[in-house]
């Protein structure tokens, strides 16, 4: 069954800026996951307002497994949690099975 997560980002006001991962880790975020059909982004909205809602659907309980294991990731993570943090900016993340 698809494994799909839902991140709601809330930030105080439009001067600042919505966390966004390097180059490279697009890159391998990319190439190991949305090129291959394991990651699909359902929907994005509101990078111009103050709530920004993003919905991705991964294929399996696997490939979740392996995107929280990947290490790329995991420094993507660190990163966003310290870049809210520092910017007040509020992220809640829900997942369901569909």
């Amino acid at each position: 069954m698809a494994i799909q997560l839902t991140t709601v980002n809330v930030r105080l006001n439009t001067g600042i800026a919505w966390w966004a991962p390097t180059t490279a880790q697009k890159n391998h975020v990319t190439s190991t996951y949305d090129d291959t059909g394991k990651r699909t982004e359902v929907s994005a909205a509101g990078e111009s307002g103050l709530t920004k809602t993003k919905v991705v659907t991964f294929a399996d309980r696997a490939t979740k497994d392996a995107w929280d294991a990947d290490s790329t990731v995991a420094q993507m993570v660190v990163e966003r949690r310290a870049y809210t943090q520092t910017n007040k900016i509020t992220h809640v993340m829900t997942e369901v099975v569909i």
